[in-house]
């Protein structure tokens, strides 16, 4: 097993130290590399380190033998939780230099302030900060809040290690009051998010001679048409995204195309219902193709969004960490975040780095911000230590 160490104290040296062990270990998920051991080195490694700190520690087979890793760091009188989650799993290696830096990105590599290796931002300098702020809480305890640390599996693939615990724990009403979810987000506190809705629309027609095209249909034109009703739909929508993004069809240059098919990223709104909108969305092409075209749409992924009050104690504890005028975000991007809020969970995303870097060639971190993450998920732990999180919230919903 691959020992972690890290030096007492929330500092340049201890965050650089941590972050450069938690990089080396690989983690890919093997969605991405059927080579890849998984997950399991570095949820072992976390779990001994975190039992060093004097936290409780279970793991939980999800699929094909990886595991969860679940530490508890218990305070005096155990009232109620603060449950902090970051995956475990990164995307693939590059497999080629693209760039001038020539980076292993394997290894980890600081130049400057940065820290380069693939995880250090999505998520390995979050899983730093969280790793820090528990030793730093284990040292002078809590009273009332026990801070549960969940390392999860496949967050990058099909989010199996975040649906897993939550079948685990949540089915009763002792589940953790408040969730910090660790993305990069550059310091800011997400407490809302879209959805996503991936589908992929085949439209039918009949193939023809191109010398006498109006004996056919042509399911490419009808594409077009069902295309341009889509984006002129999706722009009375009020904020959803999206984006057509592959597209095939036709077999000759002298045929009329037969059959066309094309796949589109929805990212719905954070208060949205996807299984609605998907519905909407059929009702609004099935006649736009043409006549003698028929459309298909197949489901490939439908995930909801997150939208967390700002007046709950989580984004409240959080906005006060970073100062008098934070404000809370909303991003367009999903995550683990989204399956505890639907689960009852008060929570945020929060964390160190920026998503445009996250799986790029050359990921990178700021090391400054992991250290200022650490601090803030301290001040965070505490500010909830000396707060009521069973007091009732009303959903604002939708603004």
């Amino acid at each position: 097993m691959t020992a972690l160490t890290v030096p007492a104290g929330i500092d340049h040296a201890a965050v650089t130290q941590l972050l450069a062990e938690l990089i080396e270990i690989p983690s890919v998920n093997p969605a991405y590399d059927a080579a890849s051991p998984g997950e399991n080195m570095l949820g072992d490694a976390v779990g001994e380190l975190c039992r060093s700190f004097g936290c409780t520690v279970t793991t939980t087979d999800v699929v094909d033998g990886r595991r969860n890793t679940l530490a508890r760091l218990t305070s005096a009188t155990s009232e109620k939780s603060l449950l902090i989650e970051a995956h475990l799993d990164t995307v693939s290696l590059p497999t080629a230099r693209t760039n001038d830096r020539q980076l292993d990105m394997s290894r980890a590599e600081v130049r400057g302030d940065r820290m380069y290796g693939r995880g250090a931002c999505d998520v390995k300098g979050g899983l730093t900060a969280a790793l820090l702020a528990m030793q730093q809480l284990a040292a002078q305890p809590l009273r009332s809040l026990d801070v549960v640390l969940l390392g999860a599996i496949d967050e990058e693939y099909q989010f199996r290690g975040v649906t897993s615990y939550i079948a685990e724990h949540l089915t009763d009403q002792h589940g953790p009051n408040a969730a910090i979810v660790l993305e990069p987000t550059q310091l800011q506190v997400v407490h809302e998010h879209h959805g996503v809705l991936r589908v992929e629309i085949g439209i039918t027609g009949r193939a023809a001679h191109t010398s006498r095209p109006e004996e056919g249909r042509n399911a490419i034109l009808g594409a077009l048409r069902v295309i341009d009703h889509l984006e002129a739909w999706n722009d009375r929508s009020g904020g959803r995204i999206m984006a057509v993004t592959t597209v095939s069809g036709g077999t000759a240059i002298n045929i009329v195309p037969e059959s066309c098919a094309f796949g589109v990223d929805l990212r719905v709104l954070p208060w949205e219902d996807p299984h609605e909108v998907l519905a909407t969305m059929v009702e609004e092409i099935n006649d736009r193709a043409g006549d003698g075209l028929s459309v298909t749409v197949t489901q490939l992924l439908l995930d909801a969004g997150m939208a967390t009050p700002a007046q709950t104690p989580i984004v409240r504890a959080a906005l006060r960490s970073g100062g008098e005028d934070e404000a809370p975000a909303r991003v367009p991007f999903g995550t683990d975040g989204s399956k505890l809020a639907r689960a009852g969970v008060p929570t945020i995303v929060f964390g160190p780095g920026s998503i445009d870097q996250a799986h790029a060639d050359d990921e990178w971190v700021d090391l400054r911000d992991v250290t200022m993450a650490a601090e803030r998920i301290v001040a965070i732990a505490r500010s909830l230590d000396a707060e009521d999180l069973h007091a009732p919230i009303t959903s604002s919903g939708a603004p």
